[in-house]
């Protein structure tokens, strides 16, 4: 993927100032910048304005500001398809070796233990396979192979709900059919067309898709320690094992 013809256009300004709040955020907008904010993402301390311009608060304490302004054009990245080869490593990963693992993560739980936290704050495995499944059905089921699926993020972190450990695989389950018909339903070409997050942070529906296999691999993680924490045994070689078995690698 070529993106020189994009950031050689890209002028970053840095201003010092007091930008903790975010008032004083949104007003660095309206007044250093000049344009009204459109979109917020506190968590991120960032604002996206409407046209080309986008401007990041990034700083630690919010001692600076980072105003980026970037042209705004269709034809802005040259994005070759990704090779078959690409597309069916993503595959085997975001709908064979990941699931897998997170399998064997939940299967030493019972409908109880699922939900029990090692410490306050941290999510149970049922959450993390709920998020995931939410997560891919929201990005990848509705966003790109068109299902009707409404999200309800918080939801997917309610440990009140206490789901079965039948219901959490079967969600989970359910989400990955969908990345599956997603998958089946695109060229090469399609990977390069721009993508379909309804955020805008990525370039094509390919870095869609591989966002979402990070996103799963960073949770399935965290459930593997989680299931190890609790003293149930899993395989040493869980992640070789389950990558054998989806086709991901070769032993």
């Amino acid at each position: 993927m070529t993106r020189s013809t994009a950031f050689s256009a890209v002028r970053m300004t840095r201003i010092d100032g007091d930008y903790r709040s975010e008032t004083a955020r949104e007003k660095f907008c309206k007044t250093s910048i000049g344009f009204d904010v459109t979109q917020r993402d506190p968590e991120l301390s960032c604002f996206q304005a409407a046209g080309s311009r986008v401007a990041v608060f990034a700083r630690p304490g919010g001692t600076s500001a980072a105003a980026l302004d970037i042209p705004k054009s269709d034809t802005m990245m040259a994005a070759p398809p990704p090779k078959d080869l690409q597309v069916t490593a993503l595959r085997t990963r975001l709908t064979g070796a990941l699931p897998l693992m997170m399998q064997a993560a939940i299967e030493p739980f019972d409908d109880d233990s699922i939900w029990w936290q090692p410490a306050a704050g941290v999510n149970p495995v049922a959450v993390l396979a709920l998020h995931c499944a939410g997560n891919l059905r929201h990005f990848i089921g509705r966003h790109i192979a068109g299902t009707d699926y409404v999200r309800n993020r918080p939801e997917e972190f309610d440990a009140s709900r206490r789901l079965t450990k039948r219901e959490i695989l079967d969600e989970l389950e359910r989400a990955i059919d969908e990345v599956r018909v997603a998958m089946d339903s695109l060229t090469p070409e399609d990977y390069a067309a721009p993508s379909r997050d309804p955020d805008g942070r990525h370039w094509t529906v390919y870095e869609d898709f591989l966002n979402a296999t990070v996103h799963l691999a960073l949770h399935v993680g965290q459930a593997v320690q989680l299931a190890k924490l609790k003293g149930y045994k899993l395989s040493d070689r869980v992640w070789g094992e389950a990558h054998a078995a989806s086709g991901a690698s070769r032993v």
